[in-house]
């Protein structure tokens, strides 16, 4: 048994973190290993300066961070992090940024002997239900580890992640290959000449694992692989795969891998809610910053509330009578709009979601709202001298303010803490209802792509037309809402 030097952490599984957020947990909640042991010599490329391969940063968190988390916010209730080639340095480095998480640090002293090494250095620490067992340079996402967390195996079943679009992946010859009969997995090896899947690196086992790896040990003067204890399950019989469909994954060994998974994390921060503009320019436009705010201490809520105080820039200009200094706020204010999706990508990059960003989020936008439909009519109002103008300003703004008053009172009767705070005015509602099919139209409406529309309507002199048509909108809108909140309201239990 390979000497263990653990160090506990204080916050409980169940626990809220210093966020103010429970992690979400299955019905299962098994514990979650991180093999973390490795010297990673192939990302060092040769610079002896070069931090621990799980302190590699990726998107403004270390490796080994970014796989903690995604093991809590896939529901682990306890995440073992098994160290070993400059352990120590690893330990000091993470323990106080992992402090929000329930976990237990293992030290193998044994690491060089193998990765299997690694997994029976957990073993003292591991119950009687199945458990996650991960590798810490792996990206997978919170999402594919909760879904094979579902897979709920009963004795002797266990289950192994497979990618079967192994056409995708960069460094192919170094990927563990899967053999597949029917619903299990027959033997795995990176030399296979046939295989059908490869091996992402997680997978949920039984104690018997533990049996496996020993076995290999004994016949192998004390060493042992992962691969090992997998291939003497699927000689058993009970090993059997998960495949992970569309989701994307990516190890990380070498510079290129780095630069891939990089490629993967940004991209995986896309919403499918996202409208046309959204997708083919302005989430381009607000991706490119975030990676250059991923590595600063800028906080999403942060961002959110200065991006939401420079908006009164282009709100200023369009309450000038000059026609050119409209059309400049016009564009500033897209600019502004096109980086307003920056504090959620950061929040999702760096695990920093939280009910209050959620909060600031919903009222900066249509803070920002209400200033630009004052400015406008301010605007109208000095080149004509008509206070009408003023008025259709004010019935804009009243409409938006009485909507996101209806979202804000319809949002805070969730009891669900987990999760966006806020992602349709309509969530909730049976499919299939009048209230879903309004939510449906709504979120339409409700997409960024009429600020775009915005810069050419304002430079063909229209804004007079886009406040009236504001006017009735924002209020119509408001109705829509209504109706859909208290069609979507259930007695309380």
């Amino acid at each position: 048994m390979p000497t263990t030097d653990t160090h506990f952490r204080h916050t409980m599984p169940g626990s809220k973190n210093k966020r103010g957020e429970t992690p979400a947990k299955s019905d299962l909640s098994p514990q979650a290993v991180i093999l973390a042991a490795g010297a990673g010599s192939r990302l060092a490329a040769g610079d002896h300066k070069a931090p621990p391969k799980a302190l590699v940063q990726l998107g403004g968190l270390s490796l080994l961070e970014r796989t903690a988390r995604n093991c809590a916010k896939a529901g682990a209730a306890e995440i073992i992090i098994v160290v070993g080639c400059r352990g120590r340095e690893i330990i000091e480095q993470l323990s106080e940024k992992l402090s929000d998480l329930p976990v237990r640090w293992v030290q193998n002293q044994k690491w060089e002997n193998g990765n299997g090494k690694s997994v029976l250095a957990a073993k003292p620490f591991i119950g009687t239900e199945p458990f996650l067992v991960i590798m810490s340079d792996h990206i997978i996402f919170a999402d594919t580890i909760r879904r094979l967390i579902e897979t709920r195996p009963v004795k002797p079943t266990n289950v192994l992640a497979i990618d079967r679009k192994y056409n995708l992946l960069g460094d192919l010859p170094d990927a563990m290959k899967v053999r597949l009969n029917d619903n299990s997995i027959t033997t795995l090896g990176k030399d296979l000449p046939e295989f059908e899947a490869v091996d992402i690196g997680v997978g949920l086992f039984q104690y018997s694992f533990f049996e496996e790896l020993e076995t290999a040990e004994r016949h192998s003067d004390g060493k042992c692989a992962h691969s090992d204890g997998t291939r003497g399950l699927a000689k058993r019989g009970t090993l059997q795969p998960f495949d992970i469909g569309d989701d994307r994954w990516e190890d990380v060994d070498t510079p290129a891998d780095r630069a891939a998974a990089e490629k993967v994390l940004f991209q995986s921060l896309r919403k499918k809610t996202d409208g046309f503009m959204s997708r083919h320019l302005e989430r381009n436009i607000s991706l490119t910053l975030t990676k250059r705010l991923a590595n600063t201490s800028i906080t999403p809520n942060t961002f959110t509330v200065a991006l939401m105080l420079s908006l009164a820039v282009p709100a200023i200009l369009f309450a000038q009578a000059d026609p050119k200094l409209n059309l400049l706020g016009a564009f500033l204010f897209w600019v502004g709009s096109s980086l307003d999706g920056c504090d959620g990508e950061l929040a999702r990059l760096k695990f920093k979601e939280s009910r209050l960003g959620g909060w600031l989020d919903l009222w900066s936008d249509n803070v920002v709202h209400i200033m630009i439909f004052s400015g406008i009519g301010i605007g109208i109002f000095r080149r004509t001298s008509d206070p009408v103008w003023l008025w259709l300003a004010g019935a804009a703004c009243l409409g938006v303010l009485l909507s996101v008053l209806t979202v804000s009172w319809t949002t805070s009767r969730k009891k669900n803490a987990r999760g966006p705070l806020f992602t349709s005015v309509g969530a909730g509602a049976s499919a299939g209802d009048w209230s879903s099919r309004l939510s449906r139209l709504t979120d339409a409406l409700a997409r960024r792509d009429f600020i775009f529309v915005l810069i050419f309507v304002t430079a063909l002199g229209g804004l007079p037309y886009f406040l009236a048509a504001a006017a009735a909108g924002s209020n119509i809108y408001f109705l829509v809402v209504l109706a859909i909140a208290l069609l979507s309201a259930k007695p309380s239990e």
